[in-house]
This record gives structure tokens, C-alpha cells and sequence, in this order.
């Protein structure tokens, strides 16, 4: 009965191991894919929180100006203010001023492009435009985003 051997005894064979190793690797993929979606989903929502974050902020900044405060527009002809290619922005008064301080601040995305524009109306209030533009990571690509958010300036001694 020494001679006789058991299955037990044997260890496993090549087949085995390759099997189980091509059903470990059919469960693991889709698993590996849910996480780098998962993974791109989320750093694409933390740059779009980014962005909505920054350009609160410049709103916020924007809307206490008064007309006055702003450089000398024309009527109905609309004009850059300020935009990330290097326009200089000088601040007329201590308020239009701490926009520009805030407009040089480093952007939280390195590939985002900001512009604010305005043009004065007859009314005299003045016409303002932000426009925000990143790239979000979709799928594998890259998404060009845009936020444009008109406001109006009004005198103070309206309200």
C-alpha cells in the first residue's frame, strides 16, 4: 500500500493554474476598469468644483464694482477688461483694483482661460461678461467646458 498514491498528494498541474489564472484575470479587469473610471470621474468633478469655486469668487468680486469703478468704457461698444493672455490690468479705484489683485492670483487649473469684458449702456450701468472655458476628462478624451455669466453694474444710488 506504500506505492499507492493519492490526487491529494500530487500539488496542481499546469492546466490548472493557467485556468485559474485566466478567471482570476476575466474578474479583476472590469474591476481595475471601475476604479479608473471612478478615478477619472472624480479628479474631472474636483476640477469642475475648482472652476465653480474660482469663478464664484471673481462674481463676487464683480458685483461690488460700481460703475464708476470701472476704466473709461464706450457706449454700447464692448471692451476686454482682463484675460489670461497678459493684458494689463490697472485698477481706476481701490475696489476695481482688488479684481485685478484677485484676476493675478494663480488660477486653481493650470489650462483655464478667464476673460471679463463689459460695455457701458446709455442707462449707465455697465454690461459685464465672464467667461470661463477648462478641459474636463471624459471617457479618454479631453472636454473643452464653458461657464459665461452676464451681469449689470448698477449705480449704487439706484438701490
Amino acid at each position: 500500500m506504500s506505492g499507492l498514491r493519492f490526487r491529494s498528494d500530487r500539488g496542481l498541474s499546469i492546466i490548472e493554474v493557467l485556468i485559474t489564472l485566466v478567471i482570476l484575470a476575466m474578474v479583476l479587469v472590469p474591476i481595475i476598469q471601475v476604479f479608473t473610471s471612478s478615478h477619472r470621474i472624480g479628479f474631472s468633478a474636483k476640477r469642475m468644483v475648482d472652476v465653480v469655486v474660482h469663478v464664484q469668487s471673481l462674481v463676487e468680486a464683480v458685483a461690488e464694482l460700481d460703475p464708476v469703478d470701472f476704466p473709461p468704457l464706450t457706449v454700447n461698444q464692448e471692451s476686454v477688461l482682463m484675460d489670461d493672455d497678459g493684458r494689463p490690468c490697472a485698477g481706476t479705484t481701490p475696489n476695481y483694483q482688488q479684481v485685478c489683485d484677485f484676476f493675478g492670483r494663480p488660477k486653481p487649473i493650470k489650462d483655464m482661460k478667464r476673460s471679463i469684458s463689459a460695455k457701458r449702456l446709455q442707462t449707465g450701468e455697465v454690461e459685464v461678461v465672464i467667461e470661463v472655458t477648462w478641459f474636463a476628462i471624459e471617457g479618454e478624451q479631453r472636454t473643452e467646458q464653458k461657464i459665461v455669466l452676464p451681469m449689470l453694474a448698477t449705480p449704487r444710488t439706484w438701490q
